[in-house]
């Protein structure tokens, strides 16, 4: 049984690991992904997607979304992911391009043409989900869940308590948290403790050239201590906590799935 899923980003170094795994686990059906301004620009962000869907040989489309923020001032985290968002692996151009559609109105085709719920997965600033509630609340019996990386039960990475997802837009934070949907919470202090060693990461390199790109850009992320490198994503869960579990705090690479492939 596979569970079908949308994926809204902003790659960004750790929402590539996520997308990497989701793309190449057998049990996730990846219906849409979807960009947002956030670590980089959403140019930056839009094409780091189709990079990663050209890399994995995926028929997945990419849909652009929002610029800015609601309201907010757009402020990017390229100091941690490096300009493009998506340093460290020669990757070539893409060839897919991004939907015509804007990703608010690829969301609202997606959600309302499925026979089933699916299960939105955020890991950027929340605008995209907040302008889609806002603009078309009959999707909200298409979401089967939201489950979001962002805020944190602790300390924030962008002031003492603010997490970079909900500061850089805290208006759709509040749109989206008061949707009254089923919201899973990925905090800061979950993905902290999931921080992958350098050891785990030199292993990569064994496991062909997805392993090596991962490997490569894990390496130019600069949200890295004597512990490892943190990746703040949401595909810590097994396939069974996407039915409202607890998330696994051991973080995204306990579960990812790397494809056999020739060098």
């Amino acid at each position: 049984m596979t569970h079908k899923i949308i994926l809204d980003t902003d790659p960004g170094i750790d929402d590539a690991v996520m997308i990497s795994t989701a793309l190449t686990d057998p049990k996730l059906e990846v219906a849409l992904i979807t960009t947002v301004a956030g670590n980089v620009t959403v140019d930056k962000t839009t094409k780091n997607a189709l990079t990663l869907v050209d890399f994995f040989n995926k028929d997945v489309p990419v849909a652009a979304g929002a610029t800015d923020p609601l309201i907010k001032k757009f402020e990017d985290a390229a100091r941690i992911h490096g300009e493009s968002g998506m340093a460290g692996y020669d990757f070539p151009e893409p060839t897919s391009k991004p939907l015509a559609l804007h990703a608010v109105q690829a969301l609202r085709e997606t959600l309302m043409n499925s026979t089933e719920p699916i299960t939105l997965i955020t890991t950027g600033a929340y605008t995209n989900i907040a302008l889609l509630l806002r603009e078309y609340p009959e999707v909200k019996s298409k979401i089967k869940q939201i489950i979001a990386m962002g805020g944190s039960l602790g300390r924030g990475n962008m002031t003492s308590a603010a997490e970079f997802n909900i500061f850089t837009d805290p208006h759709a934070a509040q749109i989206m948290y008061n949707s009254q949907l089923p919201i899973v919470m990925v905090g800061l202090d979950v993905t902290l403790a999931g921080r992958i060693s350098d050891e785990t990461t030199d292993k990569l390199k064994q496991f062909g050239r997805a392993g090596q790109m991962l490997h490569d850009i894990i390496g130019h992320d600069f949200d890295h201590d004597e512990n490892g490198t943190a990746i703040h994503c949401t595909i810590p869960f097994r396939v069974d906590t996407l039915n409202n579990k607890s998330a696994n705090s051991r973080g995204c690479f306990s579960f990812l799935v790397i494809p056999q492939q020739k060098n």
